[in-house]
């Protein structure tokens, strides 16, 4: 039961680690093409379910720059010391996500049920997260990250009061 426990935190501290990915300290913003997941539904053709799936598995994708990341998360420029930082980490790389269910709230909002995945196993499963419609633009939900944070020990500013 103690080793569970171990591993259960050990994965925690794993994940947060890995689902920043790992990025350059790259000077540039983000390209100006748009990312799968900043098609409408219309222009895309896809769904709410299949916009807001490439969203998660491209913010947990370890191999994407941080500027990426900020791009895709609300309120992602706060975020940018603790993405960087995490980017650094020896697991980055090896993080993924596999999205379990996506239900739409309400018009900008969405409920999204996933699976961290570190190295292709699950990491961290089952949890609970969201998504946002900003400015047109699906992103993964602050209060989400927030959370992803929490179980580590940390936080950044967008989450003090959350």
């Amino acid at each position: 039961m103690k080793n569970r426990g171990i591993r259960h935190v050990l994965g925690a501290l794993a994940l947060v680690a890995a689902l920043c990915g790992c990025g350059g300290n790259s000077p540039s913003r983000p390209a100006a093409t748009p990312t799968p997941t900043q098609s409408s539904a219309s222009a895309a053709g896809g769904s709410v379910t299949d916009q807001v799936t490439r969203l998660y598995q491209t913010f947990f994708n370890g191999t994407l720059p941080v500027d990426t990341k900020i791009g895709i998360l609300q309120k992602g420029e706060q975020f940018r010391d603790v993405l960087k930082a995490q980017a650094a980490g020896p697991l980055a790389k090896g993080s993924g996500v596999k999205v379990l269910k996506v239900t739409q709230s309400t018009v900008n909002t969405a409920a999204v049920r996933f699976t961290v995945l570190l190295n292709g196993k699950p990491a961290l499963e089952n949890q609970a997260g969201g998504a946002v419609l900003d400015n047109g633009v699906w992103k993964v939900s602050a209060s989400t990250y927030c959370t992803l944070l929490k179980l580590q020990g940390l936080s950044a500013p967008p989450c003090t009061g959350s």
